[in-house]
């Protein structure tokens, strides 16, 4: 599938959700583990990238590398992290299966996302009844 380094980057904690929810039926939940040992692969490849450019513009301070906002190297920083970012990327997963609602009790519920989880999966997920 066709994404960029930055959908990849910010859905991490949406696919860590999708991992932890205990409402989804177990024949989806193996989908879903399955894109995301290959997401995390991809993620930790795009993390390693983005500390580097942290590294290169940025002071470190307690172990933790910053880009203050006064620096005088902001604008190169934020050009580079955002190539970075804004890189496409050919992610070789298939899409995760998320059913729209599942069984509760003998009745059909419609499955809750976040809207901002909702928005952050968009590109990996495709919705079945």
């Amino acid at each position: 599938m066709k994404t960029t380094n930055r959908e990849l980057y910010q859905a991490k904690e949406a696919i860590q959700g999708l991992l932890n929810r205990m409402d989804l039926p177990a024949k989806h939940k193996v989908g879903i583990l399955r894109f995301a040992r290959k997401y995390n692969e991809q993620y930790a490849v795009i993390d390693t990238a983005r500390l580097e450019v942290f590294r290169k513009y940025g002071e470190e301070k307690d172990k933790v590398v910053t880009v203050p906002s006064n620096s005088p190297k902001m604008d190169e920083f934020l050009k580079e992290l955002n190539e970075l970012l804004d890189e496409p990327v050919e992610f070789d997963a298939i899409p995760m299966r998320i059913p729209a609602s599942v069984n509760v009790k003998g009745e059909r519920q419609d499955i809750f996302i976040d809207m901002a989880d909702l928005i952050n999966l968009d590109p990996f997920i495709v919705f079945i009844d």
